[in-house]
């Protein structure tokens, strides 16, 4: 399943969720003077998996539980 499909159901089930990791080298001054992504095949792979979940000190056992059963929901079915 993908990044962007894992995205949509969570949003349905009213969690949250975001893209936070660029890999430095897709920054655009890096981008433009320093290096390409064919150096960081490691980081590339990883960049378009990454996912944000919901993280805050206010989150309850219940928000915490309802965030995991959802994830397991989404990638086991």
């Amino acid at each position: 399943i993908s990044r962007d499909a894992v995205c949509a159901a969570l949003k349905e089930r009213n969690v949250g969720s975001s893209v936070h990791f660029i890999p430095l080298h897709r920054h655009t001054y890096y981008k433009e003077h320093v290096v390409g992504k064919e150096e960081f095949p490691v980081a590339e792979s990883i960049a378009d998996r990454m996912l944000s979940l919901p993280l805050f000190p206010s989150m309850t056992d219940e928000d915490v539980l309802y965030v995991s059963a959802c994830m397991n929901d989404i990638i086991c079915s």
